[in-house]
């Protein structure tokens, strides 16, 4: 209630039971005051390895009082403060960045550590190929601080290669405030906050939906590297930038959990969730909003569309049996509320892998590239295909490629940079 995700009915439910519960009063009082304090404060400057112990440590704690409380009973009166006070502690420190971190020698020296434990003798080869696809991004900024894919492109079109460059240069550790390019990261980001603000079209041929939902995890993003850099004003402009585009995202859910192109669509469908479940849940790991309600209703729609298999259909099970790229997609997803990685077989990864290693997918080389390493199988799949369709320019073509042909060349790289960014993230 108090971060403004309860809906009008239990706001009042809330007010009339406080009104006779003191004690319940006194904990909505003393939580209202606590999220005034943290909200006046700058956080400290945190580095980057005492964040990453921080956050283990938390985990492991977390872990260990639940197995503890599920050993012994705990009165009530008790059980309530600490599972307040645990909830915080870890959403506080679980929404600060891990993976995104400026570039040093010593985190160079890290990163390249885990490119080889994924990749082996390709990581050298996986780094330069990610250095030299965002050289190609950056020598295509227009003017306005954009990326599109033709000089006459809409503004979906338009926001959707935005953001997508954006989260390219993100996954890199690059941002409005890190990173060689941050003057001109911080421009691409004030144009896809104008255009998200400005509104999207609601006529389904322009697909609004992915232009909303790429430019909430950019936004969501550029926030989780930058936030603790960030004046407190300057804190809360983005803050509220990314959650005003996430609120927005979040209330063109269908009543089935699904989303469609557009606000009210007619029909949902898996690729229209699961680009929103992505965005929704990267501003939740930001710490800008907890749309886990919304989360939890789009994981039931995508496990209604899961075949025997378990490969997830378009609009209905079985409908795209002849490619893994929904099941990748949904493999990739984080986080229990969102659903269907339950039930992850083998035969599915090997799908998985096997169509990255035919290339000609940037998207599926992306999220197939994430599903694998988040279940702790090789890249070398779409890393080898990758390298190998590597233009000498830097960039990756989209002619041939089966998915991203409409967004042009800006599309492809970027799909192509965030995929092979997946050999050295956390």
């Amino acid at each position: 209630m108090l971060r403004g995700e309860a809906t009008a009915d239990v706001v009042r439910a809330v007010g009339r039971h406080a009104e006779t519960c003191a004690a319940c009063a006194a904990e909505r009082d003393s939580l209202q005051r606590t999220m005034e304090v943290v909200a006046a404060h700058v956080r400290p400057e945190v580095s980057p390895d005492a964040r990453m112990r921080l956050r283990s440590a938390l985990k492991d704690e977390l872990l260990r009082t639940r197995r503890r409380s599920s050993r012994r009973f705990l009165r009530p009166a008790f059980a309530l403060p600490a599972a307040l006070a645990a909830g915080a502690l870890v959403a506080w420190f679980a929404a600060l960045p891990s993976s995104r971190v400026p570039a040093g020698d010593a985190v160079a020296a890290a990163r390249l550590g885990r490119a080889v434990a994924k990749t082996g003798d390709l990581a050298p080869r996986t780094l330069e190929a990610v250095s030299r696809g965002l050289g190609w991004l950056a020598a295509r900024q227009r003017p306005d601080g954009t990326w599109a894919p033709a000089a006459d492109s809409d503004r979906e079109a338009t926001a959707a290669a935005t953001a997508l460059t954006l989260l390219a240069f993100a996954a890199d550790g690059q941002s409005p405030r890190h990173g060689p390019r941050a003057a001109a990261l911080g421009e691409a980001r004030d144009r896809l906050e104008s255009l998200v603000a400005a509104g999207f079209s609601t006529d389904a041929s322009h697909k609004p939906l992915y232009a909303q939902a790429l430019a909430v995890r950019a936004l969501a993003a550029g926030y989780a590297i930058d936030r603790d850099v960030m004046t407190g004003d300057e804190r809360r402009v983005a803050r509220r930038a990314a959650e005003a585009a996430g609120r927005e995202l979040r209330s063109w859910q269908r009543p089935d959990g699904g989303f469609g192109y557009v606000p009210q669509a007619p029909r949902s469908d898996s690729s229209c969730t699961l680009f929103a479940v992505a965005a929704l849940a990267e501003l939740r790991e930001a710490g800008v909003l907890d749309a886990t309600g919304a989360l939890v209703r789009a994981g039931r729609f995508l496990d209604s569309l899961r075949a025997a298999d378990g490969g997830v259909g378009y609009t209905r099970p079985g409908d795209r049996a002849d490619t893994p790229a929904l099941t990748a997609a949904m493999l990739a997803l984080r986080g229990e509320e969102t659903g269907p990685a339950r039930d992850v077989t083998p035969q599915m990864l090997a799908s998985i892998e096997q169509a990255t290693a035919r290339g000609g997918d940037a998207l599926l080389s992306f999220t197939g590239a994430q599903a694998l390493a988040r279940h702790g199988r090789s890249l070398e799949s779409p890393v080898r295909s990758l390298l190998a369709t590597q233009q000498e320019d830097g960039g990756w073509a989209a002619a041939a490629d089966s998915r991203c042909a409409a967004g042009g060349d800006t599309v492809t790289t970027a799909f192509g940079v965030l995929a092979l960014a997946q050999v050295y993230a956390r």
